[in-house]
């Protein structure tokens, strides 16, 4: 009897994990949706016949020829800007709209889907196709109901990061991907330690680059965050010292620097 209750005990937990994982996913797409409807709808460009045709050949689902390409390529392009975790916010409101309502009513994500994975088998060593896959597997996962299924999805994202990391160790988006994803487990199930290995280690790849890119100032935000779970401040905020030096223009940076100011000194 008791093997079967930790069984029971085991499952749920790995459910309550699958689910926390994708709630802070969950909560930008719904925030976004709701800033979707505020929009006013801005007046349609003026279009020759042919472009007019072709633009409405483009809802997704039963789509052939030219606008059939069209389509998918336009959705690649967005796919990158909406699902990696640390190009967050680099779509705009209308591109977010339009990259939703393609995923969730047409086929072109399963199609996409089913193209990379035969692409992958043939080329298994092509780290950007995997990111590209594990950005797919995590937009689906977005577009089914709670429960089992999202968690086969986040799974399959997971094994396409952690492969990349096996064929490049210093592959930096699979890395960040991999840390974000656990620092995103409530603190219960104990994977705040491992995400800040991989914000660690994220950073270290990052240090070794020769220029600084925009995107990496998200590693000091989420390892910093990880610190203060942890309860570690001091070391949160000298690494939030650095990251202001290096980004000075960015605002959250900004934001988190002042917010563990203003803790270490209530905290005194």
């Amino acid at each position: 009897m008791s093997e079967i209750l930790q069984s029971l005990n085991d499952a749920k937990a790995a459910r309550v994990r699958l689910e926390d994982t994708l709630l802070g996913l969950s909560r930008r797409l719904k925030s976004v949706e709701e800033a979707s409807s505020r929009q006013p709808v801005p007046s349609a460009p003026r279009l020759s016949k042919t472009a007019a045709a072709a633009a409405a050949d483009e809802v997704p689902g039963g789509e052939t020829g030219a606008a059939s390409k069209m389509t998918r390529a336009r959705f690649r392009g967005l796919l990158t800007k909406m699902m990696r975790s640390s190009l967050d916010g680099t779509a705009t409101l209308d591109e977010q709209a339009a990259f939703w309502k393609a995923a969730r009513t047409g086929t072109v994500l399963g199609d996409l889907i089913g193209s990379l994975e035969d692409q992958i088998e043939q080329t298994p060593r092509d780290t950007d196709l995997r990111m590209e896959l594990a950005d797919s597997y995590v937009a689906k996962l977005l577009t089914v109901a709670s429960g089992p299924e999202r968690g086969v999805w986040g799974a399959k994202a997971e094994t396409q990061w952690r492969a990349n990391l096996e064929i490049d160790p210093n592959h930096w988006d699979s890395q960040y991907s991999l840390a974000f994803n656990h620092s995103m487990y409530p603190e219960f199930l104990n994977k705040t330690d491992e995400s800040v290995r991989g914000f660690e280690n994220a950073l270290a790849i990052q240090r070794r680059e020769p220029t600084v890119e925009p995107r990496h100032a998200k590693t000091y935000l989420g390892l910093a965050r990880m610190y203060k779970r942890q309860g570690k401040i001091d070391k949160a905020l000298d690494l939030m010292r650095e990251a202001s030096a290096m980004f000075p223009t960015d605002k959250a940076v900004g934001a988190s620097l002042q917010s563990l100011q203003a803790n270490k000194k209530n905290n005194k």
